[in-house]
């Protein structure tokens, strides 16, 4: 398996591991707070539009700037990672949980001869060493949580799933619910817009102009002005640009000043992150935007500022109503709610892909789609489950795997009646579908990426020694998929029409056989490899053209 490494301090200077946080304050201490934020939201947004392979050279052809050249053949034969997410978000953080108040300007007209330049990528290489040990003790979660940037030349794909499928699912499915399910949805969506004071459709509407800025000319090929990684200017967003529209609006609603976010990072909270690295990082999920002017606003992070609108919105809710000391039954009210308006999308994209699947319209005995395909000369019954449920924030970036994996239990293992784990559900269907004589290809479906079981097992044989424990001797023989929608909608954008079931099942053998590489366990970014989306549905539905209407 290439993973690609961070450059750390020690790679390049003498360094004592006692001394890296001492080392980090003090070189950090005199940077302009504002500037300083700025400029490493605008690297986030770097690393975040661009793949992994182009990431790295930009980086390897930015190191001439910051460090002396007899250092630098170490790093030019075995290309590193100076800046990315994790990094830039600790750094941020810090500045403003430590209230660094200093005057020296990393930017600017002559950045290549300014020396705070130098100081600045040292700071990210001792950061890159506090963080490092952690990132190879708990591997699993350094790979589920930097989805869906940094997978190779797909990251554009996810992005844009994202946003269509959401804006879809707002616009399409939620006005159809029945009219109790909608409204108990709608009661979660009112306590966020309660909180930040902005109407949810407008916070919709926004992301998906900031979405085709940032990456939309990619596909629209517009002639007005679009994000140019090279010119930082293009970065930022001027009040003045956005007169008389929802986006200043939003953008005030889910953004704070400096001594809003240190507020806010003291801010008690009932499921806190334990991990001195990511402590504060619940701060940036709730207002991913910096207000670093009465006139502009800059993006902190991209992924969390999406993720509001997607999978974390059950996280946003989830909060205010602890916060609020609300009863959990509500949230679990709720999120039922929310999981029957994704299970709505699943069935639509299903339809669109596989024509002759079989729906079973959420009963309890039997598998949610049915898909039966004969492809060179054996009869298949593949069997699919959906779920909407996910880790908590928290689990993914405490220090302790254990939140981790009880959520990992919870979802795949539960014997609640209400609250089936899925792996349990998928066990009794492949035993049902065995006995027809077809082979049975067991898949789970989730709204994000849970993980692929290869990797998910790597936490000590997790999954083997479940599935053993609870005696589901099905899925020894018959070991299940874990795949996504952006999984499925991948799969769609490459599929041939009047084939897709064959060509399906043929992509699974081979990902199942697979030596991953590069692709980190990802189906999507795995399948998509130098392909083309030519299914014109997919192409019609998936239009970032139509994010502007």
């Amino acid at each position: 398996m290439q993973i690609v490494k961070q450059a750390l301090y020690e790679n390049l200077f003498l360094l004592n591991e006692a001394d890296v946080d001492c080392l980090i304050d003090y070189k950090m201490k005199d940077f302009d707070p504002v500037e300083s934020i700025c400029y490493s939201s605008f690297l986030n947004m770097i690393c975040q539009t661009t793949s992994i392979e182009d990431l790295l050279q930009l980086q390897i052809c930015g190191i001439g700037r910051l460090f002396e050249k007899k250092y630098m053949i170490n790093l030019y034969l075995n290309p590193k990672i100076i800046y990315h997410r994790d990094n830039l978000l600790h750094y941020i953080c810090r500045i403003i949980s430590n209230k660094i108040n200093g005057n020296n300007k990393i930017t600017g007209k002559e950045i290549i001869s300014n020396p705070n330049i130098s100081k600045y990528g040292e700071v990210f290489l001792l950061i890159n060493n506090k963080i490092n040990f952690l990132n190879y003790q708990h591997f699993e979660r350094e790979i589920i949580k930097s989805l869906p940037y940094h997978v190779p030349k797909a990251f554009f794909w996810f992005y844009k799933h994202r946003i269509i499928r959401y804006s879809y699912i707002y616009e399409q499915v939620l006005p159809g619910m029945e009219k109790n399910k909608k409204a108990l949805l709608e009661s979660g969506i009112e306590l966020i817009e309660k909180k930040y004071g902005v109407k949810f459709n407008d916070y919709v509407a926004t992301i998906k102009g900031l979405f085709i800025w940032f990456l939309g000319a990619r596909e629209t090929r517009l002639n007005s002005p679009q994000f140019d990684m090279k010119n930082i200017g293009t970065f930022y967003i001027d009040k003045s640009k956005f007169e008389d529209t929802v986006v200043i609006p939003t953008l005030e609603a889910l953004s704070k000043d400096i001594e809003g976010y240190y507020e806010e990072f003291n801010r008690p909270r009932r499921d806190n992150i334990d991990n001195d690295v990511y402590r504060y990082l619940q701060g940036i999920f709730d207002y991913p935007v910096f207000k670093s002017s009465d006139t502009e606003f800059c993006i902190i992070d991209f992924k969390f500022l999406i993720e509001g609108i997607c999978s974390g919105l059950m996280w946003k809710i989830d909060s205010v109503l602890k916060n609020n000391k609300k009863g959990n039954q509500s949230i679990q009210n709720i999120r039922g709610q929310y999981g029957y308006l994704l299970e709505n999308y699943f069935v639509f994209l299903m339809k669109k892909i596989f024509p002759g699947v079989q729906l079973t319209n959420n009963q309890n005995s039997k598998p949610d789609a049915i898909l039966e395909i004969d492809a060179n000369g054996e009869n298949y019954n593949i069997i699919f489950e959906f779920t909407a449920k996910f880790y908590r924030i928290s689990s993914l970036y405490n220090k302790s795997s254990k939140n981790f994996s009880d959520d990992l239990d919870r979802v795949l293992f539960s014997k609640k009646r209400a609250d089936k784990g899925k792996f349990i559900n998928l066990n009794k269907y492949t035993n049902d579908y065995q006995k027809q004589n077809k082979i049975v290809i067991p898949i789970l479906v989730t709204e994000s990426w849970l993980g692929d079981y290869d990797l998910l097992n790597r936490i000590d044989n997790f999954l083997d020694k479940k599935i053993k424990e609870h005696n589901l001797n099905n899925l020894l023989t018959s070991k299940p998929f874990i795949l996504s929608l952006d999984d499925l909608e991948t799969f769609w954008a490459i599929s041939t029409e009047g084939n897709s079931g064959k060509e399906f099942v043929e992509f699974l053998k081979i990902w199942h056989k697979a030596q991953k590489g590069k692709y980190l366990y990802n189906f999507a970014s795995f399948i998509s490899e130098g392909k083309i989306a030519n299914n014109k549905e997919y192409r019609n539905f998936f239009k970032v053209s139509n994010l502007s209407k």
